[in-house]
């Protein structure tokens, strides 16, 4: 398709004007690439907190230790597989609610989703264990299995695997979620092991925040919106299992959200049916993180639409309904074809 139509670069002016009016923003990055066409704003190199967006990166960091196998066969506590943490249907919690990032051993966030009690036995079995709980602890505990499953640092295993082969620049920054070592006794694989004493491995440094860690700029994660859309391939280089990242982005759990069903992969959203925008194909799945922080993937489009926002104050709601408009607009010039 051409890049040459003013008109539609300025109706998406338009449309992000829209959409952005409501956040005020000390930093905001959009960009919108289609094929050869690419619509961007400015500061789009500058690196924000992604917040829940971290929960879709780290997905992409398992589907290197997962490779082709599949995740229900991949157990990584007893009783716990990576399929129940990667759809948030493990029923698993921590022992302290002290555990938020960049709050090491405060108390005073209480988390919004209901919890069952931390059980280190997984006593939680069947039918309970099958309810979705979107749950930051247990993404952030993830992290800490994971860890110790690779024997590594994971923003270690994110660089050597996906931003070196994808060129990022050097500003992204996974941070850690734990200012303390003592903080780690919170995750107990058994009586001897916890993230405590990974922290002890002289190899480890720090166990990152699997909730919300990552800070980025809009044009890196522009990069793994491309890897996504390009089925895990990048310059003619499997970076991640083709296999991993179809299960990744196809629905995995129905999501009940005010009585609409919507679709949940591996830590990714998934516009199963097109309830969750209507106007995209039903193909189309994102990251999504607070304050309008996306990385949206429309297949039928070959298109990778992100956001980047540091917010001075931010009204919140998980799904961007206020983005309707220019995905409407997005649906109009892609049938029009003048995009």
């Amino acid at each position: 398709m051409s890049d040459s139509s003013s008109d539609v670069h300025v109706a998406i002016e338009r449309a992000i004007n829209h959409a952005g009016n409501r956040n005020t923003s000390s930093i905001s990055g959009w960009i919108i690439s289609q094929q050869d066409y690419v619509y961007q704003t400015s500061r789009t190199e500058l690196p924000v907190q992604l917040f829940s967006v971290t929960k879709s990166l780290l997905s992409l960091v398992i589907g290197i230790f997962a490779h082709d196998r599949p995740v229900t066969s991949l157990n990584i506590l007893e009783n716990y597989n990576l399929y129940q943490f990667l759809t948030m249907t493990s029923g698993f919690q921590t022992k302290s609610s002290a555990f938020n990032a960049g709050d090491c051993g405060n108390t005073s966030r209480s988390a919004k989703t209901r919890y069952r009690p931390y059980d280190p036995i997984g006593k939680h079995v069947g039918e309970e264990r099958r309810a979705f709980e979107y749950s930051d602890k247990a993404a952030d505990a993830l992290a800490c299995f994971m860890t110790d499953k690779f024997d590594e640092d994971i923003s270690v295993v994110f660089r050597k695997h996906i931003a070196r082969p994808l060129d990022l620049s050097t500003t992204w920054r996974w941070k850690s979620t734990m200012c303390e070592k003592n903080n780690g006794e919170i995750f107990t694989f058994t009586p001897e092991r916890s993230c405590g004493t990974l922290l002890n491995k002289q190899k480890i440094k720090s166990v990152v925040s699997g909730s919300i860690g990552m800070e980025m700029s809009s044009r890196d994660l522009l990069k793994i919106g491309q890897l996504l859309l390009h089925r895990g391939f990048w310059g003619g280089r499997s970076i991640i299992s083709y296999h991993y990242l179809q299960n990744a982005t196809t629905t995995q759990v129905n999501v009940d959200y005010g009585g609409t069903d919507i679709g949940y992969g591996f830590l990714l959203w998934i516009n199963h049916e097109k309830k969750l925008w209507p106007s995209l194909p039903e193909r189309s799945y994102a990251m999504l993180g607070y304050c309008d922080n996306i990385c949206l993937v429309v297949e039928e489009w070959d298109l990778v639409l992100v956001h980047t926002s540091r917010p001075e104050k931010c009204i919140f709601d998980p799904f961007l309904p206020h983005l309707q408009v220019l995905f409407d607009l997005l649906a109009k010039t892609w049938m029009n074809n003048t995009l």
